[in-house]
C-alpha cells in the first residue's frame, strides 16, 4: 500500500523473522523554533514565538504473502511568547495490511484520501478487494477529521462510500467511479457520485474528475488536466477547474453563525432552511491555467504560465453579509532556471510575476540561488521585490523581502537548519509615518532513523 507521501529513505532493519520475511522500523524527529517580530512595535516586539516538535514513525513487515505497515505522525507546538495557546496535531495513525495472492488490503485508523470522493483526512477504515485482474473495489467508512488538531474522533460526523477502479485498459486508460454519503448531527451533509478518468502515453496524459452532489443536485467539482510533451525539450500543461469553494456540504451553514454545531442550528431552523444557508455560503470558483516549459540545454530552462480565476458572489442570509464577486483575475509568470551559474553545484532561478485583480495590481521580481558545498553544507538565498498598486485608494506600496536558509548535514541521519528573513515595506500599519519592518527566524534540527 502506497502511503500519501514518500517515506524516509533511511531504514533500520530489525532482522529476519522467518525465511523470506523481514521487519523494518524507520522515521524522523525534529524540533524547530519559530520567531516572528514586528520591528516597529516596541511594545509587543515578538508577534509569534513557538517551538514545534514533529515525530513520525513507520514500521513494515514483509513476507512472501503479506505486507503489514503502520504509521504515526504528529506534532506539538509549544508557545513561548505567553500569548498563543499550545497546539497538538495528529496527522496519521494507522495500520494497514495487504495480501499478495488474494488481492485484499485494509487500512484502519487516522488516514487521508484524495480520491473516491473522500475530502481528505478521516478516522476509520479503507478496505480494498481485487475482484478481477483489472477490477478493484474499495469500501470506506469513518468520521471526517477536517483539521489535524481534531485529535478526538468527531462522531457527530460520519461518512460511507464505495468506489470501483478499472484499469489499465488498452495500455493507456484507468477509470474510477465512486459514490459517497456523509452525515452530520443526524442529517445529510453530503451525497456525491463521480468519476475519475486517466490517460497516459509517452507524449501526453489527461486526467478528468467530476464530482456531482446528488442531494443538492449540483456539480461540486469538474476538473480537466492535460500534459503534452511537444519535443524532448518542450512541454505544455493545461488545467481547467470548476468547483464549489469550499466543497458544498450542509455544514457550510455554520459559517458566520454563533452556534458551533448543526445540531444547535436545528433548534431554531428546519433542515431545509439550513440547506439553503449552506448553498448561500458556498461560492463557485473557476480557473484556467496554461503553462509551458522549454529546456535549451542541460543548464538553462525557461517556463511561463497564464492563470485566469473568478469567484462568484454570495447573498446575504442568516445574519451574514453578502460578498461581492471577484471578477476575472489574471496572473502571469515567467521563470528562468540556470544550473552552474556560479559554481558546479548551484541552481539559480530568476522570475517575474504579475497579478491583475479588481482591487490591486502586483508586480513581483524574485531571484533564488541554491549552493551546495561538499556534501554537508547547503545555502539558499532568496530575494523578492514587490510593487503593489491598490485600485481602491490609488496607493502604491513597495516591499523588499530578502531571506537566507543554511542547512548543515552533520551526519547521514542528522541535520541542522537556520532560516531567517526580513520584510521591509513602505506601507504604514498602525504607526504614523513609519514603514513596516518584519523579520522571522526559523531554526532547528532533524533526525532520521
Amino acid at each position: 500500500i502506497v502511503t500519501p507521501r514518500d517515506e524516509p529513505k533511511t531504514k533500520l532493519s530489525l532482522g529476519r523473522t522467518q525465511r523470506g520475511a523481514s521487519t523494518e522500523l524507520y522515521g524522523s524527529f525534529s524540533q524547530y523554533l519559530r520567531i516572528d517580530s514586528d520591528m516597529n512595535d516596541a511594545a509587543t516586539g515578538v508577534d509569534q514565538s513557538n517551538v514545534a516538535t514533529d515525530a513520525e514513525l513507520y514500521s513494515r513487515y514483509t513476507s512472501e504473502k503479506m505486507l503489514i505497515q503502520s504509521r504515526i505522525s504528529g506534532s506539538y507546538q509549544q508557545s513561548t511568547d505567553g500569548q498563543s495557546p499550545d497546539k497538538n496535531r495528529l496527522y496519521y495513525a494507522y495500520v494497514d495490511a495487504a495480501t499478495g495472492g488474494a488481492g485484499l488490503a485494509a487500512r484502519l485508523g487516522r488516514q487521508s484520501r484524495s480520491n473516491g470522493g473522500v475530502l481528505g483526512r478521516f478516522d476509520g477504515g479503507l478496505f480494498t478487494a481485487r475482484l478481477a485482474a483489472k477490477f478493484k473495489m474499495n469500501l470506506v467508512a469513518g468520521y471526517p477529521a477536517y483539521s489535524s488538531s481534531d485529535n478526538d474522533m468527531q462522531t457527530n460526523r460520519s461518512l460511507q462510500g464505495v468506489s470501483f477502479d478499472l484499469g489499465t485498459l488498452a495500455n493507456h486508460w484507468d477509470l474510477s467511479t465512486f459514490f459517497i454519503t456523509q452525515q452530520v448531527d443526524g442529517i445529510s451533509d453530503r451525497e456525491a457520485a463521480g468519476t475519475e478518468i486517466r490517460y497516459f502515453s509517452p507524449k501526453q496524459s489527461y486526467f478528468t474528475l467530476v464530482d456531482y452532489d446528488t442531494s443538492y443536485e449540483t456539480v461540486n467539482t469538474a476538473m480537466q488536466m492535460a500534459n503534452w510533451r511537444l519535443t524532448d525539450q518542450s512541454g505544455l500543461n493545461l488545467i481547467l477547474d470548476y468547483r464549489k469553494s469550499p466543497t458544498l456540504t450542509t455544514s457550510n451553514a455554520l459559517q458566520g453563525q454563533a452556534t458551533p454545531t448543526v445540531n444547535e442550528l436545528l433548534n431554531s431552523l428546519t433542515e431545509a432552511e439550513i440547506r439553503e444557508l449552506a448553498k448561500d455560503r458556498t461560492p463557485t470558483f473557476r480557473s484556467a491555467i496554461l503553462s509551458a516549459t522549454h529546456s535549451f540545454n542541460n543548464r538553462l530552462e525557461l517556463s511561463g504560465d497564464v492563470t485566469v480565476t473568478t469567484l462568484t458572489s454570495t447573498p446575504a442570509s442568516g445574519g451574514v453579509e453578502a460578498t461581492e464577486a471577484s471578477g476575472e483575475e489574471y496572473f502571469y509568470g515567467l521563470r528562468f532556471v540556470v544550473n552552474q551559474l556560479f559554481s558546479r553545484k548551484d541552481i539559480s532561478m530568476l522570475g517575474v510575476r504579475f497579478a491583475d485583480s479588481a482591487t490591486r495590481d502586483t508586480w513581483t521580481l524574485y531571484f533564488n540561488s541554491q549552493f551546495r558545498f561538499r556534501s554537508t553544507w547547503r545555502i539558499n538565498s532568496n530575494l523578492r521585490l514587490n510593487q503593489q498598486h491598490r485600485v481602491t485608494d490609488g496607493e502604491t506600496i513597495h516591499s523588499i523581502e530578502p531571506s537566507l536558509r543554511i542547512s548543515y548535514h552533520m551526519r547521514k541521519h542528522l541535520s541542522f537548519e537556520l532560516d531567517s528573513g526580513f520584510d521591509f515595506s513602505d506601507e504604514s500599519i498602525g504607526i504614523d509615518g513609519e514603514d513596516q519592518k518584519l523579520y522571522y527566524v526559523y531554526a532547528g534540527y532533524r533526525w532520521e532513523y
